[in-house]
């Protein structure tokens, strides 16, 4: 179940002795995802700050029981919480988890914020701009995101009828509670207050995204006083894992700029 008690926070693989000081840097999957999807951006980063990853309920490999009850929320904020006795610098959050950092600085939690990369959020930013079709959509066609993640993560390896079993079972692991969770997080955005979030804020989207649209993002970063927008271009949902020379960049130079400037 979504808890705090639920969520375990430790370095990523390839960065096992934390250094301490600046640089802490969080990296939060979504929905099915996982610690493999993270790999070409953590390659990158490797030697510029401490990476961590969390094992949070929804990621694949977790309860399969996890959207039956509790706060997903307050399990993203333990995770926050739970690196270096809370001294988060930067927390990336994909897909859902984006969208659940949303609900997240809503809340206006306590202690300096740290900076975030938001990459591929669902986001509405009026609850007039949900329609009958976005259900439709969004319930019909969501193998068809869980078939991107897996054809991401196996380097395209997987295609075929093989891809369509692995995206159905997956969505069968999800289950119509893991959903509904989903899609109550997205629909819930377009009540979001967030416009008194001080810290920095990088929207990354990819133009290619049939997931979460690029106009999501472009409507995120209208709404966050602080946020910065970069839409790249041939790139879908996945973009730490398909381009991630370029969000490495992104995430040095705006949320980590003091050690972008030591690394020039």
């Amino acid at each position: 179940m979504p808890s705090p008690s639920s969520v375990t926070v430790r370095p990523a693989p390839g960065f096992p002795a934390p250094r301490g000081g600046s640089g802490r840097v969080l990296l939060l999957p979504g929905l099915a995802g996982g610690a493999r999807i993270w790999q070409p951006l953590a390659a990158r980063l490797r030697g510029t700050c401490d990476v961590y990853e969390a094992a949070l309920p929804w990621n694949s490999g977790g309860r399969p029981d996890w959207a039956l009850s509790g706060d997903p929320v307050a399990a993203l904020g333990a995770a926050i919480d739970g690196v270096d006795g809370g001294r988060c610098d930067v927390v990336v959050a994909h897909s859902y988890a984006a969208t659940l950092a949303l609900h997240h600085l809503a809340r206006r939690p306590a202690g300096p914020p740290p900076a975030l990369m938001l990459i591929s959020p669902f986001y509405r930013a009026h609850p007039t701009d949900f329609e009958w079709s976005d259900i439709t959509y969004y319930l019909n066609d969501f193998h068809r995101i869980l078939e991107a993640g897996l054809t991401v993560r196996s380097g395209g390896r997987v295609s075929g009828e093989l891809l369509r079993d692995l995206g159905a079972r997956l969505r069968e692991v999800i289950g119509p509670y893991g959903w509904m969770r989903f899609f109550d997080a997205y629909l819930q955005t377009a009540s979001l207050d967030l416009s008194a979030w001080p810290g920095p804020v990088v929207v990354v989207a990819g133009a290619d995204d049939f997931a979460a649209r690029p106009s999501d993002a472009e409507a995120l970063s209208r709404h966050l006083p602080h946020a910065v927008l970069h839409v790249l271009a041939d790139c879908g949902h996945f973009p730490m894992a398909e381009r991630p020379d370029e969000v490495a960049a992104l995430l040095l130079a705006h949320c980590l700029p003091t050690r972008d400037q030591e690394l020039r």
